[in-house]
Order: structure tokens, then sequence, then C-alpha cells
């Protein structure tokens, strides 16, 4: 779907980490190194993410639960508390940086 939105124009791209396939999401270490570099067709969507904005201007906003893989690669992280929207993208970074977040 990434692809065919591409396609057809789109700016941006909103996703659910909820509603996505975890193997288009995250690709842990584990599972990385058994499939091997040619292993799987999919290239998991963090691998791309900031590739698909510089290169093609598409944006992603993307709403996670539970896979802070992404703070690395987020230009900005809203976190929701009690219906309230607060910008914590730094203490994103410190989590990502602190945590040793990896690439895919």
């Amino acid at each position: 779907a990434i692809v065919e939105a591409a396609e057809v124009g789109a700016r941006t791209l909103l996703m659910d980490e909820d509603t996505c396939a975890t193997n288009l999401m995250v690709r842990d270490r584990a599972m990385a190194a058994l499939a091997g570099p040619d292993g799987d067709p999919i290239t998991p969507l963090i691998c791309k993410v900031r590739a698909l904005h510089a290169e093609a201007g598409i944006s992603t906003v993307l709403v996670v639960g539970s896979c802070g893989a992404y703070f690395s690669k987020a230009a900005c992280v809203v976190r929701m508390r009690a219906f309230q929207a607060e910008d914590v993208t730094e203490e994103a970074r410190a989590v990502a940086r602190h945590m040793g977040a990896a690439d895919n």
C-alpha cells in the first residue's frame, strides 16, 4: 500500500502500529541474522522511513504504543497523556540513545 500511495501522490502516510504487519514495521536483530541479507523480500519501514521523506517528500505519522524503535528516526514524538498531547521528542531521543535503538 505504501508504493501505491506514493504512486498516486500521497505526501503523508498515516499508520497505526496495531494494524500494521510486524514484519513491515521492524525486524529484530535475531530475525535479521537468521534471515540473512537476502532472506526476506520485505524491507522494514524503519529502514526506509527517513529516506521516504528525504527522497520522496513523504512524511509518516505513526501511532505506536509498544515499539520504541522509531524514536531514533522520528522528527517529532508526541505523547498523549490524560487526553493531552505533549512534545517529548528530546526525551524519546535520549531513551533511544540510552537503549541503543537499532535501525531495523
